[in-house]
């Protein structure tokens, strides 16, 4: 029975398509694409200021376009969640997609890679 299961799971996912782990496929590598380019106006503005920012906005215009997180939005409607401590010393950037399952990916800024977890 349990064999009959796994075949069965297996010719699902072979028809309709195995769209892959969390943080892989064209929805999330576009997304991770355009908030690395957040990363890097975050690390700019800490180099500068000594502190992230306490908002995203502040980015604006100085470190980061003002299309990039308008454009972030045609990738992901729910857009980008950004946190960071009281200091300032630390952040975590994340965003959540659908595709078929709930999934989100992040990044903190002792991390170098995106981490991405959920269903598919």
């Amino acid at each position: 029975m349990g064999a009959l299961m796994v075949s069965m799971v297996g010719l699902i996912f072979g028809v309709c398509g195995y769209p892959g782990p969390p943080g892989v496929g064209a929805v999330p590598r576009a997304a991770k694409r355009r908030a690395d380019a957040v990363v890097s106006a975050l690390e700019s503005y800490k180099s500068s200021e000594n502190r992230y920012p306490s908002r995203l906005q502040d980015l604006v215009p100085a470190d980061l376009s003002d299309t990039v997180l308008p454009r972030f939005l045609t990738v992901v409607p729910t857009g980008l969640d950004y946190q960071t401590d009281s200091a300032g010393h630390s952040f975590r950037l994340q965003f959540h997609y659908a595709g078929p399952g709930s999934n989100r990916c992040w990044r903190t800024d002792s991390s170098a890679i995106w981490q991405c977890s959920g269903l598919f």
